[in-house]
């Protein structure tokens, strides 16, 4: 179950726009879950990053979905809606809103997505209601399989709960980290290649270069802040 601690932490990282999902800022690039997007990540074509926060889900708006749908939404669904926010923050581009997940839900139960008319999981909403998993549907493997069996193996758990795909996702670097994280290995990467051609020389070699045989490493590399003995 998600607890209030989780709560705070997901507000907090939800409140700032460079963190909130992980969609890079617009100066950056970068990507969760490929095709799991289709059915959990964000629906409603708004801009992840935005800098507005969706307002929480009212107790009454949590109400009127539930008699839409015909059944209780699971408690940590409805605990994140109403104490964060209404979708707009999360993996990938971040969770859909109430209104889109209801109205998702009951369109691929009218009309199913698949190509071959077979009906939508009745207890995937995409939380499996019965047992709590996230549940990715990939739907260009099922359009190639025809059957019952081709039908079940589109569906993929990717979480065993919404509490430890957000929890997974609290303890995942943001965009920005892991832009600044991938721009560190690149330099540390050249500065091996370097490091590499000037140790292949002789002493002699490196000494026409106006280097000490003691210390050259200093001299061409110290600047940088990095311990040369670990590369």
């Amino acid at each position: 179950m998600i607890d209030s601690e989780m709560i705070e932490q997901l507000r907090r990282r939800a409140a700032d726009p460079e963190t909130r999902t992980d969609v890079p800022p617009p100066d950056e690039t970068s990507h969760f879950g490929g095709r799991f997007t289709t059915v959990v990540v964000s629906l409603d074509g708004s801009d992840p990053t935005a800098d507005a926060l969706c307002s929480p889900v009212r107790a009454d708006e949590i109400t009127d979905a539930e008699a839409r749908l015909g059944f209780t939404l699971p408690v940590d669904l409805v605990r994140v809606l109403t104490e964060v926010a209404d979708g707009g923050f999360g993996p990938g581009a971040g969770l859909p809103s109430l209104r889109e997940m209801t109205s998702r839900y009951l369109e691929m139960g009218a009309d199913s997505p698949d190509r071959f008319g077979r009906p939508w999981p009745t207890k995937l909403f995409p939380i499996d209601l019965e047992s709590g998993q996230i549940v990715n549907w990939d739907g260009d493997l099922a359009a190639e399989r025809p059957g019952d069996d081709g039908w079940g193996e589109s569906f993929t758990v990717v979480a065993e709960s919404l509490e430890a795909l957000l929890q997974a996702w609290l303890e995942s670097p943001s965009p920005r980290e892991a832009s600044a994280a991938a721009m560190n290995e690149m330099l540390l990467d050249g500065l091996r290649t370097s490091l590499e051609h000037w140790r292949s020389m002789t002493p002699e070699a490196r000494a026409a270069q106006g280097l000490p045989e003691v210390g050259w490493e200093q001299e061409l590399f110290g600047h940088l802040g990095v311990d040369l003995d670990e590369l």
